[in-house]
């Protein structure tokens, strides 16, 4: 199970089944025991992945999912079993739900589908509506931001001056080549390794050519340094600058922040009866 397929350095969850039965009696005829073996797999294979009946009734789990676990920006760390065991109960109940009571699940479907995209034409994620900006976390902020500014952001500037062309040549080509999302990752890897060790190595060679031995180690060295600080800190940058622009957007209309409260409230009533009424359902089954 991916936290992002198709995308580089995302994390991946392997979870592992019972051992499954393959034996059959000797007298069970050879296309009987196949469909029992078939039928022993689909439901080994059930057991340890994630199954809808549509594609859409699968990113309505997702939503669902992290409505629940976007709070203080948990989602983020929280253990993959955790959300794949979560997932699978939101999975069962669904089903149940949608046979026995349709309407309302697609009512908080519509509600749920209705937050989400006003949170993104205003630009702002679920955990962001629990911040609170008091003084002594927003001097806390900003010394963090002021050691990112300092620190990580002129180092990722370096990098997209010197690796600007192979990164561009990278991502370019990757969408050209890769069949699908499942190479891509794979075709990524493989030419930038050949895009950064061509491009990385000319100019390190550049450098020792003109100005000599000291200055090509330390030109060499900022780039691997400035490699590992980045992708440590992107994430981090990132962050920065969508929470300054929340805390602006915030601050010049105070009342779109209770407005969404408001909102994100009564969705999250709506799914907890739901979910309520899925757990007796579930129970009584």
């Amino acid at each position: 199970t991916f936290t992002k397929k198709g995308r580089f350095r995302g994390d991946v969850l392997v979870y592992f089944g019972e051992p499954i039965d393959l034996s059959a009696p000797k007298d069970t005829p050879p296309d009987v025991h196949s469909r029992v073996i078939t039928r022993r797999l689909t439901r080994g294979l059930r057991d340890v992945t994630i199954n809808t009946d549509t594609w859409e009734d699968l990113e309505l789990i997702a939503k669902v999912e992290r409505f629940f676990a976007m709070r203080d920006g948990k989602y983020q760390q929280r253990n993959l079993t955790q959300r794949f065991r979560a997932m699978k109960k939101i999975i069962s109940g669904h089903k149940l739900l949608s046979k026995q009571q349709p309407e309302l699940v697609k009512k908080v479907t519509k509600d749920l589908h209705r937050f989400e995209t006003v949170c993104r034409s205003v630009g702002i994620k679920d955990y962001h509506l629990n911040i609170a900006y008091r003084p002594f976390l927003v001097v806390l902020y900003s010394i963090k931001l002021l050691f990112t500014m300092l620190v990580a952001i002129p180092l990722f500037i370096w990098l997209i001056i010197n690796g600007g062309i192979p990164a561009y040549l990278t991502r370019h080509l990757s969408h050209i080549i890769a069949k699908g999302t499942d190479q891509y990752d794979t075709t990524k890897i493989l030419l930038g390794f050949v895009f950064f060790s061509v491009f990385w190595g000319l100019q390190i060679y550049g450098v020792y050519y003109y100005f000599g031995r000291t200055e090509m180690l330390l030109y060499a060295l900022s780039l691997l340094i400035g490699t590992l600080v980045v992708l440590r800190k992107r994430n981090e940058i990132l962050n920065i600058k969508e929470n300054i622009y929340v805390f602006i957007l915030f601050v010049r209309n105070k009342t779109l922040k209770e407005h969404m409260i408001s909102r994100r409230n009564n969705l999250e009533r709506e799914l907890l009866k739901l979910i309520k009424l899925a757990n007796q359902m579930m129970d009584d089954k």
